[in-house]
């Protein structure tokens, strides 16, 4: 009798932790990646961080509850400043596909986004030059293994957005795989954050490198994530554990803030971006920003050391 009820509980605890996350994940659609410069659709990846990126895995079963067989994965990027969409989908890699899936280019209209029937773009406009535009991706061998993708598209939520790839799986079998349903939430938003920045800089402090950023107001506003990169187009590392909070959340007046980044080595140029997240989950990125430690110099005997100067880069964010 105790194990039975002992079960019970246990379904019902199971129960009533599935719901909350089930609507918390209802009410925060994805978003892209916002940034100031986008990637070259040229089939050449580096741009992209497959970590931060990352918007959707792609299904063979999507219409199955729940889908199955990820054979494909989606990311975005999304210029405010243009209104550009760019996508990049790679092939999935997992050690259990023998032989490995790679792309089917021989049917281009088969790899496209769409919002419902309303096709983006696909591989019809292959190396086009203009909007909307795609490419290839190859793997060192010179194997189709994903495509690179670049389309206006206005700032807005999209309700029916879809991405489409076919694979060939098991060596002679030529598959579909798409977003779950082949129609998922798609936000694009501008211009709208939890804080107003004044500014952001980052400047040697020592030997470590200080970041200083300064807000106007933090109208529901959580905190804050810094992130560091030896380029502009990734990878990044979050350099703070835990969120920083913020110091006046809810408030319309600004405060300032500061983080000592001891981990910086000397002769590398970083770059930094500031991630501010509000009480919704909504995010707004900041920067880069750019600083750099000057490399130790070796000074022969007799000869004065010469002074590490300050490196102060200061951007203002309108």
């Amino acid at each position: 009798m105790r194990s039975r009820l002992y079960l019970a509980l246990m379904i019902l605890i199971v129960i009533l932790l599935a719901v909350p996350a089930s609507l918390v994940t209802a009410a925060d659609p994805p978003e892209p990646t916002y940034v100031e410069e986008l990637p070259v659709v040229d089939g050449e990846y580096s741009e992209w961080d497959l970590d931060f990126d990352f918007f959707s895995d792609l299904y063979k079963h999507f219409d199955r509850e729940p889908p199955d067989f990820i054979m494909g994965h989606l990311y975005l990027q999304y210029d405010c400043g243009s209104n550009v969409l760019c996508a990049l989908v790679l092939v999935d890699v997992a050690p259990y596909w023998d032989p490995p899936l790679w792309l089917d280019i021989t049917n281009p209209a088969a790899q496209f986004l769409s919002l419902g029937t309303d096709v983006l773009v696909d591989g019809t406009d292959l190396n086009s030059g203009t909007l909307p535009n795609m490419a290839w991706v190859y793997d060192d061998q010179g194997v189709p293994m994903g495509w690179e993708a670049c389309v206006a598209l206005e700032e807005g939520t999209y309700n029916n957005f879809n991405a489409q790839v076919q694979v060939w799986f098991s060596g002679d079998e030529s598959v579909l795989a798409a977003v779950v349903d082949q129609a998922v939430t798609l936000e694009l938003i501008c211009g709208i954050t939890a804080v107003d920045l004044a500014s952001f800089t980052a400047e040697v402090a020592g030997p470590a490198i200080q970041l200083d950023w300064q807000t106007v107001s933090e109208v529901d506003h959580l905190g804050f994530n810094l992130y560091r990169a030896e380029s502009a187009g990734g990878p990044y590392t979050r350099l703070n554990a835990d969120l920083i909070p913020g110091q006046l959340p809810g408030s319309p007046i600004g405060g300032t803030y500061n983080f000592l980044d001891t981990t910086a080595l000397r002769g590398v140029t970083y770059y930094y971006w500031l991630e501010d997240v509000d009480l919704y989950g909504n995010t707004g990125l900041h920067g880069p920003v750019t600083a750099s430690l000057k490399a130790y110099v070796n000074v022969l005997p007799g000869r004065p050391r010469p002074a590490l100067a300050p490196v102060r880069v200061v951007q203002q964010i309108n």
